[in-house]
């Protein structure tokens, strides 16, 4: 390739991503939009992958930087983010909002808190995915600690917790009256 500041640097840089660009297209799946597979979208140099999950996306991802590599188009790593936070905040919305809502007055068993915390942290592992283990080398899921170490939020069964309306207990005072009766009359 040619070096940055020479006139046809934007061009020739433009070509070769366009052929990156094309050569992932042919890869099937993706999110489906009306009728078409959508796996990438780009704008200038900014790309978007698009699967559905993590290592999917990490595949794809592989395989772009392969094509790219062959075409001299070097991938800046710190620039690339995998899109979690937004998930993470839809998630978060759709907790606090819709699975919590008339928490206040609910009476959650052992049970419960149990089921509840397991769903949460399903999705939690579905949305940020597994993590490479090095040693390994290969694949694992999020242990609860990581996962709550990513996401730094209360737990579901702890933010239903802290939304219970407080109970007041109102012991009214009784005042005992004794009537004593000397007289009854009944009239017939």
């Amino acid at each position: 390739m040619t070096e940055t500041g020479y006139p046809l640097s934007p061009t020739l840089f433009n070509l070769a991503l366009q052929k990156v660009i094309q050569s992932i297209k042919m890869v099937p799946s993706g999110i489906k939009i009306g009728k078409e597979q959508m796996n990438i979208l780009a704008y200038v140099d900014d790309i978007v992958l698009s699967r559905k999950n993590e290592i999917e996306i990490r595949k794809l991802f592989v395989e772009m930087e392969n094509i790219a590599r062959k075409l001299g188009i070097q991938i800046n790593q710190e620039k690339t983010k995998y899109v979690k936070k937004l998930q993470l905040r839809l998630k978060n919305t759709i907790r606090d909002e819709t699975l919590t809502y008339a928490s206040e007055t609910w009476i959650l068993t052992k049970r419960d808190r149990k089921q509840m915390n397991i769903f949460e942290r399903k999705v939690y592992r579905r949305i940020l995915g597994p993590a490479y283990d090095n040693e390994k080398e290969n694949w694992r899921i999020l242990t609860n600690k990581e996962i709550h170490a990513i996401v730094r939020k209360p737990t579901i069964t702890e933010k239903i917790r802290l939304n219970r309306l407080p109970v007041f207990y109102i012991f009214p005072s009784y005042t005992t009256i004794y009537i004593k009766i000397t007289q009854l009359r009944v009239k017939i």
